[in-house]
């Protein structure tokens, strides 16, 4: 059916006109729709899921009564779910549903079921308008995603189809949960639709075991997988090279199968351990609730968005370092090919000792206080004082940024003169308090450990931090 076929239901709702399709899926379409109020313009989504009787009926009249009958069954269901998501409105993380209204083909042969919702961005559009997300917008989908999902589960809900698709966002930024086709009550066997998407299903879904609220975490993990690893899921052939039917095949067998899933390319090991536990195998095995999950995913937004620890640790022993040399595929020279605007996120510290330590991704910057526990860890310290303070960074402090990154490769920051042999467990002259640690867009990693006498370009940018956000 064409956009004019539905239009015969106007005024929608008694006040509502369609104005354009903006999606569609197996079973219905999406379209925007807007009612005037007192001269002001108002616009809703209209979801209207058509259920016919499959052209395989009717053969005769047995058949046709048991077609109407299933069909029958199909829209019951769906409008009983309809009414319980209704029950959600109000939660800022679930897409609000605001009336729903069952309509009988003509010719009595399906029904058309007609949704009200609130008009948002599916994220898929959001991803095609920016291409990609940056790490701590990743972390605030799945933050936002555990806040829906614990609404669900205090109104004893299964989702069952997580997945970029049912994924919606405000004008405000907000990430919302939506599409509550098949949702189900916890505990039961769930028997899936045609329309639910394998790709992102949990083990025991697709088993048809008994499944609870551990199912939907599972599925919310492998979304943000995918977030982190180019837009891939686990298995795939790596970006950019083709995916064919058979190797998406191949990965669903792989992944179900409970092979241990490889490390997202642009997640660092603290942060795949979190999405390591969401998307266990076994049940048991993952996090109780979604509000565990949630409270995991703060503490990786409020902590280090820069490469893991121990790419700022050099290995221990004895070597020669010559300029552009690099140590277990960590650069300690920068190199000439090498832009700052490639720097996806850093990290950066100094002091001595409570170390200030900063982290930034482009768009959030996060100070914290550190100190040598074998010196410091018997010490007194003030409630709050190892807290992290994060802050947004305003578009003129983000080109300021950009400035101050700028010397690294006019300066070519160096960690070690050329030809210089020192150990590197305790390298004289080398203080490991002080340094600046980069992970470019393509995932190669640099490290700056500046001896006694830095570059003018890493003060500089130490001076900059510190009065962004002082102690």
């Amino acid at each position: 059916m064409d956009l004019n076929n539905y239009k015969q239901y106007e005024p929608i709702f008694g006040a509502w006109h369609i104005t354009r399709l903006i999606g569609e899926g197996a079973f219905g379409k999406v379209f925007e729709m807007e009612r005037e109020d007192a001269g002001r313009v108002c616009k809703a989504a209209l979801k209207v899921i058509t259920i016919p009787v499959s052209p395989s009926r009717g053969r005769s009249p047995m058949d046709e009564d048991i077609g109407c009958g299933y069909s029958g069954s199909i829209v019951q269901e769906l409008v009983q779910k309809a009414a319980l998501v209704s029950e959600l409105r109000g939660h800022s993380n679930v897409v609000a549903y605001e009336n729903h209204q069952v309509i009988q083909h003509r010719d009595g042969t399906g029904w058309d079921i007609l949704i009200q919702m609130e008009l948002l961005t599916p994220l898929n559009n959001y991803l095609r308008q920016k291409k990609a997300l940056s790490r701590q917008e990743i972390l605030r989908l799945g933050i936002d995603l555990c806040k829906a999902l614990e609404v669900c589960r205090r109104y004893g809900i299964v989702h069952g189809d997580i997945k970029p698709g049912n994924i919606f966002v405000s004008e405000s930024g907000t990430f919302k949960l939506g599409d509550f086709g098949t949702a189900r009550l916890p505990d039961g066997t769930f028997h899936f639709p045609a329309w639910v998407t394998q790709a992102y299903m949990a083990p025991e879904i697709y088993k048809g075991m008994r499944c609870g609220f551990p199912a939907d975490l599972y599925s919310l993990g492998l979304v943000l997988y995918q977030l982190l690893n180019d837009n891939r899921l686990p298995f795939l052939p790596p970006a950019p090279s083709p995916v064919s039917l058979a190797d998406r095949e191949q990965a669903l067998r792989q992944r179900l199968s409970g092979a241990p899933l490889p490390m997202p390319s642009h997640a660092d090991r603290q942060l795949w351990a979190v999405l390591k536990k969401a998307s266990a195998y076994n049940p048991g095995d993952r996090y109780a609730d979604p509000l565990q999950l949630r409270q995991a995913l703060k503490q990786m937004k409020a902590g280090s968005p820069a490469p893991p620890a121990e790419g700022r640790v050099l290995p221990l022993g004895r070597q020669t370092l010559d300029p552009g040399s690099h140590v277990q595929g960590i650069h300690y020279t920068w190199p000439a090919s090498w832009r700052a605007e490639d720097i996806r996120c850093f990290s950066a510290g100094f002091g001595d000792l409570p170390i200030r330590c900063f982290t930034c991704d482009g768009e959030i910057l996060t100070a914290r206080n550190e100190i040598d526990v074998s010196r410091d860890g018997g010490r007194n310290f003030p409630e709050g004082f190892f807290d992290p303070v994060t802050l947004s960074l305003t578009e003129k402090q983000k080109e300021e940024l950009g400035r101050c990154l700028e010397a690294l490769p006019l300066e070519r920051w160096a960690s070690f003169p050329p030809a210089v042999e020192c150990d590197l467990q305790s390298p004289t002259g080398y203080r490991r308090h002080v340094y600046f640690s980069c992970e470019m867009k393509n995932g190669d990693k640099f490290d700056y450990l500046p001896g006694r006498k830095a570059a003018p370009g890493f003060v500089r940018l130490c001076h900059w931090l510190a009065v962004i956000l002082p102690e």
